[in-house]
């Protein structure tokens, strides 16, 4: 048998690949062993045969040649919902990848203003107190001022 597509162990898309290939290796037994000469006797060798039914230079006819065009058109029709699901996940994953970045942003916003605000308190608490002295030391003045205009 000729193996020509792997895949994971087990999964439909092992099955599948496991149909064409047996499909190709019989394909391969009729072609490179005809039972009767053809009208185009090319040789086929083993290792490039695949490249010959590409590029058209055996002589195969054009049925076998559609066939093998439906049937990878098939198969690519029967892998479409697990690609759609596969894109799909991925595709969710870059949303959730997205949303955590803005959700970190957003968080260090968030503390460089507390920073920014821890900051702006202690700088009013510290005028505050300076403002708390001065005032103090007039009402002090003003007071003494009072005694010594009152005592003469």
């Amino acid at each position: 048998m000729v193996s020509v597509l792997t895949g994971k162990e087990g999964s439909v898309e092992v099955q599948c690949l496991e149909v064409l290939n047996a499909f190709l290796s019989q394909l391969y037994v009729t072609c490179s062993a005809p039972e009767k000469p053809m009208a185009d006797n090319l040789p086929v060798s083993e290792p490039n045969w695949y490249i010959s039914l590409i590029q058209g230079t055996t002589a195969i006819p054009t049925a076998i040649a559609k066939l093998i065009e439906t049937v990878g058109t098939q198969t690519g029709l029967f892998l479409e919902p697990t690609h759609v699901r596969r894109k799909g996940q991925a595709e969710a994953d870059v949303t959730v990848a997205k949303a955590k970045a803005e959700a970190e942003i957003a968080v260090l916003q968030l503390e460089n203003r507390l920073v920014i605000q821890d900051r702006q308190d202690r700088a009013d608490e510290r005028t505050r107190r300076r403002e708390a002295k001065r005032q103090k030391n007039i009402e002090a003045i003003t007071a003494q001022a009072a005694q010594l205009l009152l005592s003469t």
